[in-house]
């Protein structure tokens, strides 16, 4: 996922948005972490910033970038 992001983003003049969807909590933070050691995420976002916590906080963070969430 992390290398199929990382292209899509090199290969593409806009900023797509990356929505990763989970069934586990340790999941999303797997994911999360590989793409913030891969450098996917940018310099100064943490892996964290990528889990949205709310249905508000879901609406912020589609506006670009990669999110991952955990369906339940």
């Amino acid at each position: 996922m992390a290398f199929f992001a990382q292209k899509i983003r090199r290969k593409m003049a806009c900023s797509p948005t990356f929505v990763v969807l989970t069934d586990r909590e340790e999941l999303n933070t797997q994911i999360s972490d590989t793409f913030e050691n891969c450098g996917i995420l940018g310099k100064d976002s943490k892996a964290k910033q990528c889990i949205a916590t709310s249905g508000e906080d879901l609406i912020n963070k589609l506006k670009g970038g990669i999110l991952v969430l955990s369906l339940h």
